[in-house]
């Protein structure tokens, strides 16, 4: 499974402010910018955004919009993590409804409607899979979407 990240700031230079004279700044003051990190498994059907870790105390999550491509239409489609938007790409054109669960739920919703599904192409905001990826958690503020995703 192909995985591509994009930022909003989609200059040649992510994350970094160019300046008309000079190089480009990164990050603030000199500091380089930051990435996330994203993991897809084609064996598995998921994808997984990861917080990176600064200085050695600080997680932050680093959302961005993510393509993945190669995904089998009737396999469940793991998320984990936050995101600005998802888009999957099947290798066939899923039918049917697409039905979201919280891995630590015990029941899923019809997110059909709330979706973009064009042809073969899938695209989930971020809002929203925090919203489901949550569903079930003590702390939303301290935790990290898990979903679930399946068309049926």
């Amino acid at each position: 499974m192909a995985i591509s990240q994009r930022r909003e700031n989609s200059s040649k230079y992510p994350l970094c402010h160019k300046p008309r004279n000079g190089p480009p700044h990164c990050g603030g003051r000199g500091r380089p910018a930051h990435r996330g990190l994203l993991k897809a498994s084609k064996r598995r059907n998921g994808v997984g955004a990861f917080p990176r870790t600064i200085n050695q105390k600080l997680n932050i999550h680093l959302p961005a919009h993510v393509t993945i491509s190669g995904a089998e239409k009737d396999a469940p489609i793991g998320v984990f993590g936050f995101y600005k938007s998802l888009t999957v790409v099947f290798n066939q054109a899923p039918c049917g409804r697409l039905m979201a669960q919280d891995l630590a739920h015990d029941s899923a919703v019809d997110v059909t409607d709330k979706v973009k599904l064009e042809g073969n192409k899938l695209t989930i905001s971020g809002k929203l899979i925090s919203k489901i990826g949550l569903t079930a958690a003590r702390d939303p503020a301290h935790e990290t979407p898990g979903v679930i995703l399946k068309f049926i």
